[in-house]
């Protein structure tokens, strides 16, 4: 019997979440007036995904706060380009942005779940190692969507675990990065939630990409969750959103119901309305202005803004 694959729900992840990469260079035209610094290789490789690029606020805007920030894209589409116009609605708020682009997992290579995770942190290490030459603001906040938001997540369980969880990056040592505040969009932080549920929410042929049985082992799937890796004592303040319409909730209603069982600081943001336009990480697509939007992106600033 054929696979059947559900094209409305594969046109949401790999459309609707990661945007085309064709329209990247427009994208980057958006901060044409702003200072950037763009395309720094962070793995020290010719690697053309191995790079995170800059934009820098006006001054007389500055807030003095640095967002880092990690695309989503179901870990096998998205660059850096990705969330251009929101990283500009950013930029313009006064926050320096860094924008980090990752490996991503594809047919025809051998990238992992665990790749990604790498890149992530050599990523983190290489702005701790140069972000004062580049006068960057030493206040930083993480910010990712979807599966982005799982990559900046286990980073910072990684960073804060002195050295217990450093196995889950082949002993790499990070740096000890002071971060603020974590930020997360219609957040996926749950492999096991995603690999049980695979099969309704982006078919078996999806699934067998990311979770491929010859490459990543269901035990595996548990190994690298951020979701499994939330102790009590996790030190960053968190705030997420998430929405009626958000393909992937149950993630985030699982996540609440954790950060509220563990006593950690955290914010949630839920947007009740039945609206495709108020769907997965709705509050990035801003070009309409829509209140809902403007209303959670002023919550996610002024929380940012109160744990610089």
């Amino acid at each position: 019997m054929g696979l059947k694959v559900n094209r409305p729900i594969l046109k949401t992840i790999f459309i609707v979440i990661s945007r085309d990469e064709r329209l990247n260079h427009k994208k980057k035209a958006f901060l044409s007036e702003y200072k950037t610094i763009n395309s720094l290789n962070y793995a020290g490789s010719s690697d053309p995904k191995q790079v995170l690029s800059i934009y820098f606020p006006k001054k007389e805007v500055d807030k003095g706060i640095t967002i880092i920030d990690v695309h989503g894209g179901a870990y096998v589409t998205g660059g850096i380009g990705t969330n251009m116009p929101y990283l500009k609605y950013l930029v313009e708020h006064g926050y320096t942005v860094i924008n980090i682009d990752y490996r991503l997992i594809k047919v025809r290579n051998d990238t992992t779940i665990k790749d990604q995770i790498m890149d992530t942190c050599l990523a983190m290490n290489y702005i701790y190692d140069h972000y004062k030459e580049w006068g960057v603001p030493s206040s930083f906040s993480l910010l990712g969507d979807s599966s982005g938001s799982h990559l900046t997540l286990l980073y910072s369980e990684i960073l804060h675990s002195n050295e217990k969880l450093n196995y889950l990056v082949d002993d790499l040592e990070l740096k000890p990065m002071e971060i603020k505040s974590m930020v997360m969009s219609s957040p996926c932080t749950d492999y096991k939630l995603l690999y049980d549920d695979g099969m309704r929410l982006i078919t078996k042929r999806a699934v067998y990409l990311v979770f491929p049985p010859k490459k990543i082992s269901k035990e595996d799937v548990i190994k690298y969750s951020a979701f499994q890796r939330l102790e009590e004592g996790y030190p960053l303040p968190i705030i997420f959103t998430s929405s009626k319409k958000d393909f992937i909730n149950d993630q985030s209603v699982e996540l609440n119901s954790k950060l509220n069982e563990l006593n950690i600081p955290h914010e949630y943001i839920y947007a009740d309305e039945n609206s495709f336009k108020i769907g997965h990480i709705y509050n990035q697509n801003i070009k309409d202005g829509n209140p809902i939007r403007e209303e959670a992106n002023q919550k996610i600033m002024e929380f940012i803004d109160a744990h610089k």
